[in-house]
Order: structure tokens, then sequence, then C-alpha cells
């Protein structure tokens, strides 16, 4: 199929006058829905052609990319100059979907040259895409992005035009990018831990194979309670929920007027908070109220996103995020709103500079978002309440907070706990108040004075349960990693095999049948249907392919024969990124194509006949 009816090069703009581009696009290109060998994601194959009497020093090259991609992890290049420079189009096109949180395994695939004219040579490339128009989109700005460093004198920086582009460029990739991070995480973690995963429906995604596999929408996974998901996302029934558990929750009052939020506040007694009810990740919350007039403005605030507000007692504390999974506490953070570190001599507004200078901050005005952090009217009313202003100058190392929220996306930051240090009363605490809702994963928000001692002693409130969490990788990278290996098991896939057929021969059911039982598999795939111990599942699948990927999410399937045609693995690819054996039924007659497709676990084909 055509890579969304379109050709890559339909975005690629045109060559300057008198410049023949070093690397072009050759024909159209197609998306597999499925894998070649060696790729942990669907593939795009096509054909690039490089201009072969050029001199080009890949060297300085590289070092006009590292300054274009200072925020990229690019994959190490090709050294020779024509395969080099190949190399180089694609890793910069996979490391710009990747920066912008399109996840794409890092590895790719180019084949041998083949002159096609005097001064060009052309090879065959595939690549691993997350989404078609986003590979898309990738593709078309590398390719004349490297032209153009290559035409720079020496290969030097790259001009302000395709700096300035990739603020551009994450505004076209939002569009295409997992609607949040721990999607992303996920994906990324799974491709790392070699799980097999593919997208199921939307936002659903399959990990690990037949009795191993889960089915994950982001951090809500398929053990995950639905009740304890509605539950949580209504602040007041999950007070109740704790409180009935003995745990403490806080005390709410519903604020459906400003003027009735301020009774609340003067009832509860000051500060006070304001959040809604039914929302999640710290939006429209306002914390640390201290008057009437605070109060007003943060009802203002909040009920432009809620209209189901509440008002309850501020509890003071440090805020910690405790992070559950399958009754133990796996991660706990410290979180930290946005502000400044006096350093004894600099302002409030100087210090403020500095840390956007630093970069994390850049590289968010790089990636074309708005700032998070700025002297704005809730800073400045912030630094009021303290008897602050911008040109204050405050003693070394006392911290200035700049926001309400804790939240990272408003500046915040974190800091990692170490488990062994947190006491055990909170650590059960905190399994508890995910257990009540049976929640498997679950992210507990505690205010406590000190998370080092029991929380009987200091006090403490569970402001929140999210059953949806996000886990964050910037204190613990690999943590994904963990949560996917204690969700399918330090086994994720079932051994499966591949047997290619003619399209003649795809009905030959007693001749699969004898080969699964040599294969000692319980589950057999066809492009008419599929079986599992014997039994005949209801339903037809559209084809071969569709019917390996319905045996592959069979929590029953324990081993899998999957019986595909020739002509149906050359157009849309291999069902998964990896089997155990492929046997193909007339080993002489494969097409290249097929081999190519299959890599080398073509080495150890085995012939197949059925007597069926």
């Amino acid at each position: 199929m055509a890579l969304e009816d379109q050709a890559i090069g339909e975005e690629l703009p045109a060559p300057r006058q008198g410049v023949s581009p070093v690397v072009r696009i050759r024909g159209a290109w197609r998306a597999l829905p499925g894998f070649l060998f060696g790729f942990r994601q669907p593939a795009i194959i096509g054909e690039l052609t490089v201009r072969t009497d050029r001199d080009i020093d890949l060297a300085l090259l590289d070092r006009a990319m590292a300054d274009l991609t200072r925020d990229f992890e690019l994959p190490l290049p090709e050294a020779t100059l024509d395969k080099g420079l190949v190399s180089r189009a694609l890793g910069l096109a996979i490391a710009l979907q990747n920066n912008y949180r399109i996840p794409v395994q890092g590895d790719f695939y180019v084949g041998s040259p083949r002159p096609v004219s005097e001064d060009r040579s052309s090879f065959e490339v595939a690549f691993p895409y997350y989404d078609q128009a986003a590979a898309r989109i990738a593709l078309s700005w590398a390719i004349p992005t490297l032209n153009r460093l290559v035409e720079e004198a020496g290969g030097g920086p790259a001009g302000a035009s395709a700096t300035d582009a990739l603020s551009e460029l994450g505004r076209r990739f939002a569009e295409h990018a997992p609607p949040n991070v721990e999607i992303v995480n996920l994906l990324r973690a799974a491709i790392r831990q070699a799980i097999p995963v593919h997208r199921v429906i939307a936002n659903v995604y399959c990990y690990g194979t037949g009795c191993h596999r889960r089915l994950l929408d982001s951090t809500v996974t398929d053990g995950t309670s639905e009740l304890g998901c509605r539950i949580s996302r209504n602040k007041v029934q999950t007070a109740e929920i704790l409180r009935q558990g003995g745990l403490p929750a806080p005390r709410q009052l519903a604020a459906p007027t400003a003027e009735r939020a301020v009774a609340a506040a003067d009832s509860l007694g000051y500060p006070v908070v304001i959040k809604p009810v039914n929302l999640s990740q710290g939006e429209g919350v306002f914390a640390g109220l201290k008057d009437a007039k605070a109060v007003r403005e943060a009802f203002e605030a909040a009920v432009e996103v809620s209209d189901m507000l509440i008002v309850e007692k501020h509890f003071h504390g440090r805020d910690y995020r405790l992070t559950v999974l399958n009754g133990e506490v796996i991660k706990a953070e410290r979180r930290i709103a946005g502000g400044v570190t006096g350093d004894g001599h600099s302002t409030i507004a100087e210090l403020l500079a500095l840390k956007l200078a630093t970069p994390r901050f850049q590289r968010i005005l790089r990636t074309g978002r708005k700032q998070v952090l700025a002297l704005d009217d809730e800073a400045q009313a912030m630094l009021r309440e303290l008897g602050l202003a911008a040109d204050s100058v405050v003693e070394d190392g006392r911290y200035v907070q700049l926001r309400r929220k804790n939240n990272v996306s408003t500046g915040g930051e974190q800091v990692l706990v170490p488990l062994d240090e947190v006491h055990p009363d909170n650590l059960e605490l905190a399994i508890r108040a995910a257990n009540l809702l049976d929640l498997d994963l679950a992210g507990v928000d505690l205010i406590i004075p000190d998370l080092h001692r029991p929380w009987t002693e200091t006090g403490a409130l569970i402001c929140e349960i999210n059953a949806r969490p996000e886990i964050g990788t910037n204190t613990t990278p690999t943590i994904h990693d963990q949560i996917l290996r204690e969700l399918t098991g330090p086994v994720s896939r079932i051994p499966v095999h591949l047997l290619i057929v003619s399209d003649d021969r795809i009905d030959n059911v007693a001749a699969f049948e004898k080969l699964a039982g040599e294969l000692s598999c319980n589950g057999i795939s066809t492009q008419r249907a599929v079986w599992i111990d014997g039994k005949r599942l209801p339903g037809q699948p559209e084809d071969a392919f569709a019917g390996a990927r319905m045996l592959l999410r069979e929590r029953m399937a324990q081993s899998a024969l999957c019986v595909m045609p020739f002509a149906e693995v050359i157009a849309k690819g291999l069902p998964t990124d990896w089997f155990d054996s492929i046997r193909i039924e007339t080993p002489g007659k494969v097409s290249a194509s097929l081999v190519n497709g299959l890599g080398p676990q073509t080495d150890s084909l085995t012939g197949f006949t059925g007597d069926g």
C-alpha cells in the first residue's frame, strides 16, 4: 500500500536552481502494517539515491548536524560516504520524531548500492514507524536539511532557517504523537526490553503474546478496576472511601459560587485549597489561599476548567507521589513547585533568568512550547504574600516558590526518595489506599511533613489517588521496563512459528495440524480461521495477517503456528517481530523481496510439504 496514498517526496521542497541534491527520494514508498526482521515496529520501505561525484567531509557534516540537533540522540551512522549519507538522513528522521515524543526504534536498514546513473547510486532502505504521517513529515524535513548542511561551506553549522523550523515541526508532530507521555515511555520500554507490542485500537496496546499478553491504555491496565477508576476521578468520593477505611483524607465543602467558596474557606479556616472534583494532574488546583480575595481569584480561574469545585483545608507538609504496582510501592518522589533558590546577591528576576537559560527550559522553548515559568500574575501574587518583589534579593539557599501547583508541567521539579528511606508505615499507607479502590497501578498523592517518619506521628493527608498515574522518567529512566516486566512476567512471548505457503495450499488444515503437533503448538492461525486446543474460535479473520494477530492476543495460546501465503507476507510484512522458526513450503521458489523481509532467519529455513 502507498504511504497514506502519497509518495514521501511530495512534501520535499524543490531544490535550489542549479543545485543537484546529494540525497534524493526515488519512487513511491510503502508502509507495511507488519514487521521486517530486526524491527520492533511496523516498517516503511523505499529507495534513496546519493550522488557519487561529491567529496564530502563526514566529520564536518556530523559537527554541523550535532549543532542543529543538540536535543536529539542520533543513531551511529555508517562510515562510508554514500551509505553514510543515507544512514544520516534516516537517523535524522528517526531522531527528530523521538525528540517530539513520537516513539520510534533507532534501528534502520540500508541495502547495498546499485548504480542508477553515472553520478548516482540507489539504496533500498527501511525504517520503523509509529505513525505514517509523522514518518513522512520527518523524512521530508531530514532530507533537504541534510542537503542544505552539505551545501554550506565546510559543512558548518545549520542556518537559522533550519533551526527555526524545528519549532514549527514540533507543532506538526503534536498532532501525531501519543496523547500522553506514559504511552511513549511504555512503548520505548517495550522496544528496549524486546517485548512484542502492537496497537490494538486507538491508544490500547498489546504487550507480550499469548498467555503472557497484557493490554494497556497508557497506565491503565486490563486488570485495573473500572469502578476504582470511576471513584478516583471524583475527589469527594475518593475522600469518603479513604475515611471509611480509616485513612487520612481531607474534609471538603462544595463551592458552586465564589461567595460559597469564601464561606467554605471561612468555615474551614485559612489557608485553603480550591480544586475541581472531577479533574486530575493538578488541573484547576489552587493551594495555599490565605484570604477571601485569593479565594475569589482562584475560584474564577478554576471555574474556567470545571464547574464542580470544592474547598478543603490546606494541610501543611511536603508533597509526595508514591506509585503502587500490584501491592508494592515501586517509586516515591517529592514534588516541588516551580521557583528559584537565592544566592545572597542576585535578585529574584535575575535568578529566574538564569534558570530559564538552563538546558531544560531552553529545550522547552526550542520545541515550540510556551515557557512554563515566568514572573506573571501568579508569581507576582505569591511574591507579595511573602513580602517580596521581582527585584528582591533573598538569602543563600532560600527557596522562593513562584507557582502554587507542584506539577512539572508548570515548572516544578521532582526529587527521588529512595524507598529504603521511606518509613514502612507510609509505604503501607499508600498500598492500602490503592487497595481500597482496587487499583493495581496507582499514584497516591500524600502530603506529609516528613516521609521518613510514620504518618501516625506527624499527621498526613491523602489528597488524591490517580488511577492513570504519570510516572515519569526524570528520576527513574528505566521504571517502565520494571512495570512491563512485572505485568507480562519474566517471559513476555510465547513460542511462535511461521509457515509460508503458496496461495493454493492455504486450506491444507490437516497438514497444518500435523506440523503444529510436531512443534507442540496449541494454536493455529490461517486466513480462514484460528484454532486453539483443536477448537475453532468464533469469527473469521480478514486475512492471514489478521488471523495471526488474533491468535497472538489470545490468552489461551501457549505456542502458536501462524500460516501465511507468500503474497501476503510480501504485501504486509510479518505479524510479529520474532519467530522461533520459519518454514517455507517450497524454499527454492522464494522471491528476493520475501527473503529481505525475513532477514537472517532465512539462513536456517526448512522446507514443508504437507500430504494432508
